[in-house]
């Protein structure tokens, strides 16, 4: 394919030439390349599929185009050498990604909050967290809120949930795009005697850190300092 400016002969024109050649304007530039021609036959499962799956990309874009609001959100992102239509496209054939779940400071209790980091190659349109408990049962469930124009979103709990269990986040985008991952917790323990009231001992706090899985390792993290739930031992 040939980009060009101007040319004495061909210049603002567009078109088939020969059957061989094509010259269109495209973004305020001539182009001149090959005829497209369509491959003869159905074609295999695999081209039918992805036939199919740009045909629904289009037809979003064509979504898109009906809804100023939205369209004037890919608008904003356009650029010289991508049109809303190259965006919508792109955008419909990459789901959002979920880089980073922080349960460091979520000890099981109302008003504690969880730090999320996703991202997508257009924008992320919302978050949302579930909480299960040890058994599988969902203690709540609500939308995160995004932090500014940034990639982080905040989900604060509104119910006790002191026996571990596990998080189900997702994200999702604009074509409707949905990613999810499983963060286990650990439980809040409070290990309590059985003994007589006047042989009691006194009662030492001591602190104990608990961390999710998928954020014990990240980089940057401080290991000394991140404490979590307060464990009742008697000793």
């Amino acid at each position: 394919m040939i980009r060009k400016n101007f040319n004495a002969i061909s210049s603002g024109c567009s078109g088939i030439f020969a059957r061989q050649v094509m010259q269109r304007i495209r973004r305020g530039q001539e182009e001149v390349c090959k005829v497209p021609v369509r491959r003869p036959g159905p074609g295999t499962p695999r081209q039918a599929e992805a036939r199919k799956r740009f045909a629904d990309a289009n037809e979003y874009y064509r979504k898109v185009r009906r809804q100023p609001a939205l369209n004037a959100l890919y608008e904003r992102s356009k650029t010289q050498r991508l049109s809303v239509q190259n965006l919508c496209v792109g955008d419909y054939f990459h789901a959002p990604e979920i880089l980073e779940v922080d349960t460091s400071t979520y000890t099981g209790m109302p008003g504690n909050r969880v730090l999320i980091r996703a991202t997508d190659d257009f924008c992320v349109k919302s978050v949302k967290v579930s909480v299960y408990d040890a058994e599988g049962v969902m203690v709540e469930e609500g939308e995160a809120f995004q932090l500014g124009d940034a990639e982080y979103w905040e989900f604060t709990a509104s119910c006790m949930n002191i026996g571990g269990g596990y998080f189900i986040v997702s994200a999702s985008d604009w074509p409707g795009n949905i990613t999810s991952i499983e963060v286990p917790l650990a439980a809040a323990v409070a290990e309590v005697f059985a003994a007589p009231a006047e042989d009691v001992p006194p009662v030492r706090m001591k602190r104990a850190a608990y961390r999710s899985n998928a954020v014990r390792n990240a980089p940057g993290r401080r290991r000394d300092r991140d404490w979590q739930p307060l464990i009742v031992r008697r000793e």
